[in-house]
């Protein structure tokens, strides 16, 4: 299963959001479940960050909500940004992988 958030942070909240990101980053990178879990931010805005999450099924991203360390990341999210997060669930049809 794949997802995309769109975060929109407040100006003043942007250093303190991306050490957010990274600790939920490391998180993601304990977890069996999680195939990738990679963190953006935008050149042109630097107060948009989209996160692109891809995890072998729905219920592998579910047990990631429940992680204390995510709960309590989440639970920052009003007082960091300026809108909700926009979530696009999708289902890989196709892909490509190449290595470095």
């Amino acid at each position: 299963m794949m997802l995309l958030v769109e975060l929109q942070a407040r100006p003043e909240c942007c250093e303190e959001l991306m050490a957010l990101l990274e600790a939920l980053t490391e998180i993601a990178a304990t977890e069996a479940g999680v195939l990738v879990y990679a963190v953006n931010r935008s050149q042109d805005t630097p107060t948009h960050f989209v996160l692109y999450e891809l995890y072998r099924s729905r219920a592998e991203w579910e047990a990631h909500l429940q992680l204390t360390g995510v709960k309590q990341a989440l639970a920052r999210f009003p007082e960091l940004l300026t809108e909700e997060p926009k979530l696009l669930f999708g289902e890989g049809l196709q892909r490509v992988a190449k290595s470095t």
